[in-house]
């Protein structure tokens, strides 16, 4: 019997003193310091996204350089050409990076997989965050006070648009449209319905300032083979998905806080 006791004392021992060694070698506050390629991976997509948080998981570390056979990624507030995404969620099957050692020099590339599931949620505080900040325009045409709304219906919003021909004006502008994916990775207004406080609006000066805000999120920035097929709306956010969605993985993770 005292045999049994010591020998459960140190197991107990083992398992109290390795899971911090553990945890500090996966879990990353503010900064990442890498010590495998997996972790390069990682200090990239922070760099990238400047996100809140993000967890990274791959079923197992790469036989081959840059080559992961499965990896799933959930990134919360992420940085997308200046818009913030809420949440950015993705799997990639049979993933071929380009070789490790060009990492270093942020010159990281998904070159191809065979499946890339994804879904992203836009904020309609977000979106008008961005708007707010954003000069759309030049000197001769310009908006200004644009605000959007995101409902279960689609998407409204209103601004004003001050253009120049003959003269400066101001046009008072309300549109209702839906949205529609172009390219799998941008996000354009659809369908349009829009009414304006001057009935003698040339229609080539509203295609204009449509065209001004187009597309209303780009995401060709991102670093992977993405290509989106649906959009759901919900009061205040919509969803952008992959016919299939990414799904949670068991494996190695490495996560990280800012």
């Amino acid at each position: 019997m005292l045999k049994v006791l010591k020998v459960f004392f140190v197991m107990a021992l083992c398992l109290l003193f390795s899971t911090p060694v553990f945890a500090a070698g996966f879990s990353y506050k503010g900064k990442i310091e890498p010590t495998n390629d997996t972790s390069k991976l990682l200090e990239f997509y922070v760099e990238k996204f400047d996100p809140e948080s993000l967890e990274l998981i791959i079923e197992k570390e790469p036989d081959e350089p840059g080559l992961y056979k499965n990896i799933y990624m959930d990134i919360t507030g992420c940085n997308i050409s200046g818009v913030r995404l809420d949440r950015l969620t993705f799997q990639l099957l049979e993933a071929q990076f380009n070789a490790p050692e060009e990492w270093e020099s942020g010159e990281v590339e998904c070159t191809s997989a065979l499946e890339v599931y994804a879904t992203c949620r836009l904020m309609e505080d977000d979106i008008n965050a961005d708007l707010e900040n954003r000069v759309i325009g030049s000197d001769v045409d310009k908006w200004r006070n644009l605000k959007i709304r995101i409902t279960p219906k689609g998407l409204s919003g209103s601004g004003e648009y001050s253009v120049k021909l003959l003269l400066s004006f101001n046009v008072f502008i309300e549109i209702e449209s839906k949205l529609r994916i172009v390219r799998g990775q941008e996000v354009w207004l659809d369908d349009a319905f829009v009414k304006l406080n001057r009935l003698d609006v040339p229609e080539h000066v509203t295609n204009m300032a449509l065209s001004q805000i187009q597309p209303l999120l780009d995401l060709k920035t991102l670093p992977l083979p993405l290509k989106l097929n649906n959009i759901t709306f919900m009061e205040k956010e919509a969803l952008f998905e992959t016919r299939v969605l990414p799904s949670k993985i068991e494996g190695i993770t490495y996560t990280y806080v800012k």
